[in-house]
């Protein structure tokens, strides 16, 4: 992962609501949640949580899909992993102790 797109999920993952709903995704992995059970959860107006999830899906941490009349939502595990990589690859290089 480069700088630039990590800085680009972790500004979008910046904003509490937008966190929140990666939490959630997050509890229930690969089985996801439709965005009406996602709504409830969070008590968030259906049309401010379309514009939430759409800010985290144009940085590829949630996938949107159509599954019968439900819209699901899962999220991207391999992009969470990936920023989560960035971050720890190179956690204590240049410590003298070597803590980690």
């Amino acid at each position: 992962m480069k700088l630039l797109d990590a800085s680009a999920i972790f500004a979008e993952l910046g904003h509490p609501a937008r966190l929140a709903i990666v939490k959630e995704l997050v509890k229930v992995g690969a089985d996801g949640l439709n965005t009406g059970l996602i709504g409830k959860k969070l008590d968030m107006p259906n049309s401010t949580l379309t514009h939430h999830i759409r800010r985290l899906e144009s940085v590829g941490v949630v996938e949107r899909e159509q599954v019968a009349q439900c819209l699901v939502c899962r999220m991207n595990v391999s992009i969470l992993k990936s920023l989560s990589n960035y971050l720890l690859d190179a956690c204590c290089t240049q410590s003298k102790k070597k803590a980690c």
